[in-house]
């Protein structure tokens, strides 16, 4: 593990040295599936995930109202390109109790083959193999995407790397999971844990936790626990010891305390401050209308009757 020396103030910048900002349980999107394209070392992902083939992948599954949530992403290739042009995938999902874990060979012309096995497991035309190793470690490191995630995420994916020799784990870098403050942000699979503000020291920690799973991650890695890919927000929340209130929280708790407001001058909850302060602009425009109209037929009435 090396750590930059010649620019010191990098560490307090984008490193490891930089505080951390805010609590983060609770702020994983529930999700049943994690597709992984690989493709290229992370260095050169481009800052959107532009790949056409892979664009095509995920435009086909979103038009196929799976009914599950599927998460997309990049992972990074150290190996050999499969051949006859297969794009190689990374399956990650969650069925019922279960967990599988695969690896899909396909080409373009098989999309339907691949839609259907996400639906019932029918391999059709497709190559599924599963993934030999038992636990999943998936490290973001998208560095065009945020300085944070190319700095910290190599460096906790090259410790993973040594803490898991002779383990029945693997470590993946990947594209961006959400969240660049929080780097280093780290997946677990089967568990489907996500971990943020990972540092150097907490990667023995997590591979305790993965080989003696007698506990939850929340209670033992709760400093650094964000959610869990099978929970709501709401459940992570009130797991969590570091629950991160979300922005559309406050706002309805705003909303509430506007509805309240508004009840006791007898006018029910009509959107946001700004929209109200226009309401209340236009009625007194109104309400002048109203006043000069009622004076100036009063008038033309005194004056007839003259």
């Amino acid at each position: 593990m090396e750590i930059n020396t010649i620019y010191p103030d990098i560490e307090e910048d984008i490193g490891f040295k930089r505080p951390c900002t805010s609590n983060i349980g609770g702020t994983v999107k529930p999700y049943q599936i994690h597709i992984l394209y690989l493709k290229e070392q992370a260095p050169r992902w481009p800052k959107q995930i532009n790949y056409p083939e892979f664009k095509e992948i995920e435009d086909y599954l979103k038009q196929q109202n799976i009914g599950t949530k599927i998460k997309y992403g990049l992972c990074e290739r150290n190996d050999i390109v499969p051949e006859n042009n297969d794009l190689e995938l990374l399956c990650f999902q969650r069925v019922g109790a279960g967990f599988f874990m695969t690896q899909i060979l396909l080409t373009l012309d098989k999309l339907s083959d691949l839609s259907s096995y996400i639906k019932t497991g029918d391999k059709g035309r497709l190559t599924v193999n599963k993934l030999p190793e038992e636990n999943y470690i998936l490290v973001c490191a998208h560095r065009a995407k945020d300085a944070r995630c190319g700095h910290c995420g190599p460096i906790i994916a090259e410790e993973f790397t040594k803490q898991i020799m002779g383990l029945n784990a693997a470590v993946y870098k990947i594209s961006h999971v959400s969240k660049h403050e929080y780097a280093a942000n780290v997946i677990t699979y089967p568990s489907g844990d996500w971990y943020g503000y990972v540092k150097p020291a907490d990667v023995s920690r997590i591979i305790r936790h993965l080989i003696n799973n007698n506990t939850k991650a929340y209670t033992e890695l709760g400093d650094i626990w964000r959610g869990s890919m099978h929970l709501t927000t709401e459940e992570q929340i009130s797991l969590s010891p570091k629950a991160f209130i979300k922005s559309t929280q406050v706002k309805t708790l705003r909303k509430k305390e506007r509805t309240i407001h508004w009840k006791d001058y007898g006018f029910g909850p009509v959107g946001e401050e700004a929209l109200n302060g226009y309401l209340w602009i236009l009625f007194w425009i109104l309400a002048l209308l109203v006043f000069y109209s009622l004076n100036f037929s009063l008038s033309g009435e005194q004056q007839v009757s003259e």
